[in-house]
């Protein structure tokens, strides 16, 4: 069986950054994560594609606890949002169209 499409990916960037500001009173940390996906797809007839998609996601909270939970979180927010830019690129929707 010969697949209309073949794609594959890759992830080139997936980073954290925290930053604690300690207040008279409180800690605020903030949590930013920024992800980098790069997708080849190769149509059954044509050249490749190559697509590179970047996502972020940051989370403010007072307090440190649960900081190793909060950094997956940022992180797997930041992944989703780069598939759906993926699937709703312009360019992904007109090669499954054809």
């Amino acid at each position: 069986m010969n697949p209309l499409l073949n794609i594959a990916g890759k992830i080139v960037t997936y980073s954290e950054n925290c930053k604690i500001a300690m207040g008279m009173i409180t800690v605020t940390t903030t949590v930013t994560a920024d992800v980098a996906v790069e997708v080849t797809i190769t149509p059954k007839t044509g050249a490749p594609i190559t697509f590179m998609i970047q996502g972020s996601s940051t989370q403010v909270q007072e307090g440190g606890s649960l900081f190793d939970a909060v950094v997956v979180e940022m992180l797997d927010r930041a992944l989703r949002k780069c598939v759906e830019k993926f699937l709703e690129d312009y360019r992904f929707r007109a090669l499954i169209k054809s």
